[in-house]
């Protein structure tokens, strides 16, 4: 598994932001969050683009947050920077059918490939504000 480095970027600006009240530059994002600028811009046109940030234009304007982060989850900001997540090469090249079988690639390993990525998409189904809680198993929250 790998989440490459403007994805995570993404989650490191939408998490900042939450703690925002008002909106924010990107200049001020990208200082706060130790993220270049340019990059920092285009983060900001993919997260505005797929309805998770919101830009208010003029003199006090700036970025924020556009919906709840109750509904906002991790997978929304991968699927917003077109960061796929896979097990396996091999499953990924044979794909995954939306009853959740492989379509092609047979045998335990690619089951037990499959069943771990399905893990993964659940895992990743956790909302910003549970990760901002930090008390979660199995993209569960655990009361402590």
């Amino acid at each position: 598994m790998h989440i490459n480095k403007a994805t995570n970027y993404a989650m490191r600006i939408v998490i900042y932001l939450m703690s925002k009240n008002e909106p924010v530059s990107s200049r001020v994002i990208g200082e706060e969050t130790g993220i270049s600028a340019p990059f920092t811009q285009n983060i900001m046109r993919k997260l505005k683009k797929n309805n998770l940030v919101s830009v208010k234009c003029g003199f006090d304007g700036g970025y924020s947050i556009a919906k709840s982060v109750d509904t906002i989850t991790v997978k929304d900001i991968l699927d917003a920077m077109d960061d796929k997540v896979y097990v396996n090469k091999e499953l990924k090249e044979a794909g995954v059918k939306s009853e959740g079988t492989v379509s092609k690639g047979a045998g335990n390993l690619m089951r037990y490939y499959e069943f771990v990525q399905n893990s993964m998409k659940n895992m990743l189904s956790i909302s910003l504000k549970e990760l901002g809680e930090g008390n979660f198993f199995l993209g569960k929250v655990v009361n402590a």
